[in-house]
């Protein structure tokens, strides 16, 4: 004789399953992977987060690179080292903006990011408010620098970095970005560039 668990046992132990990074997406021959996010803040069971996305479109060799700024409702529950996440958006979509359709990625990513990301792991939060304390440390023993001004003859943004970069590894990637400036700064890490090189 087989025992059956009522319905409501069953859907009691249920949990959230915990996304598996990077994300892979796809939408009309381009390949998007969005990597596990950095939290930003979490006030008030607020939270909010950034996570480098890339993107390589059918036929093409070059790799864009850009990043989403997510916001949700955090629910923790210390004991299983986990926060559910609710009402999930995605606050901006940012890429250069030589790509291709960069209007057609932001709409797409709006979508399809919220429902993937349901949960998130506590030391992934605790690992981002030690970023965010880091560039607050960094910020406050920054000395102003005397004013210069820069002249471009090219379409340029101009970054604020508070002394020399910083570099730290972009988990689950091949990129390096600057922990001391508000912006998002990536590059490829040398021994990659090396490794391209040689190839080539």
């Amino acid at each position: 004789m087989h025992e059956m668990l009522p319905p409501q046992a069953s859907a009691s132990s249920a949990e959230p399953a915990a996304a598996a990074w990077p994300l892979l997406l796809n939408h009309e021959g381009t390949a998007f992977k969005v990597y596990e996010p950095i939290v930003d803040t979490l006030n008030d069971g607020i939270l909010t987060a950034h996570s480098v996305v890339t993107a390589l479109a059918w036929g093409q060799a070059r790799l864009g690179v850009g990043s989403v700024t997510i916001k949700a409702v955090a629910e923790v529950d210390r004991a299983a080292g986990m926060a559910t996440l609710l009402n999930t958006e995605v606050l901006r979509v940012s890429f250069p903006t030589d790509v291709d359709n960069p209007q057609a990625w932001q709409e797409f990513l709006q979508f399809a990011v919220p429902p993937k990301i349901k949960t998130i792991t506590l030391a992934t939060v605790e690992s981002g408010r030690q970023i965010a304390q880091a560039r607050q440390r960094a910020s406050a023993a920054a000395t102003a620098p005397a004013i210069r001004i820069l002249v471009s003859e090219r379409p340029a943004v101009l970054a604020f970095i508070d002394g020399e970069p910083r570099y730290v590894a972009v988990k689950g990637t091949e990129l390096l970005g600057v922990l001391n400036t508000r912006v998002l700064l990536l590059k490829i890490a040398a021994h990659r560039v090396r490794h391209q090189v040689g190839a080539a």
